[in-house]
């Protein structure tokens, strides 16, 4: 887990990191996007799930937990393994401690249908995974800009 400066978060009382829950299959690509988290000084905690049946259940946990610290954002890979990502995102949408958190989907490769689908089960922006360290660090300010949108309290 990546922990740095704490933010407020609506769920807790007093300053908590922002929870970014990154559902991946491939661990080096979770590995490189919290690499370039704590090249900005992030101030957020990763969680990383491979597969999205682990993600659900991760949620299903919090949901019922009564401290729970709820994501602030997720990051889900469009082709996951167990719980496809439609299924994944259709079951966020349902729970209504989770309904309102950004989701960003990436993928390798997709196609404009896969891409249609993402939007309609709930996805808030599709992106394409990074090639390199520079396009990782871009999507790490990218995804910044969307914690700061739902999070204003966070530093630059």
């Amino acid at each position: 887990m990546l922990e740095l400066e704490t933010v407020d978060n609506p769920c807790l009382p007093g300053p908590h990191p922002a929870q970014v829950l990154v559902v991946e299959d491939n661990p080096h690509d979770s590995f490189l996007l919290m690499h370039a988290f704590r090249e900005l000084d992030m101030p957020c905690e990763c969680h990383a799930m491979t597969d999205g049946l682990e993600a659900l259940e991760y949620l299903d946990r919090l949901e019922c937990s009564a401290d729970r610290t709820c994501p602030a954002l997720l990051i889900v890979d469009l082709h996951l393994l167990k719980l496809s990502d439609y299924e994944l995102l259709s079951a966020i949408r349902q729970r209504i401690h989770f309904e309102d958190i950004p989701v960003v989907v990436w993928t390798g490769l997709s196609s404009p249908m896969d891409i249609e689908l993402a939007y309609a089960y709930g996805a808030g922006l599709c992106v394409t995974k990074p090639a390199g360290l520079d396009e990782w660090m871009d999507l790490a300010r990218l995804l910044r800009l969307i914690l700061k949108e739902c999070r204003p309290v966070l530093a630059d």
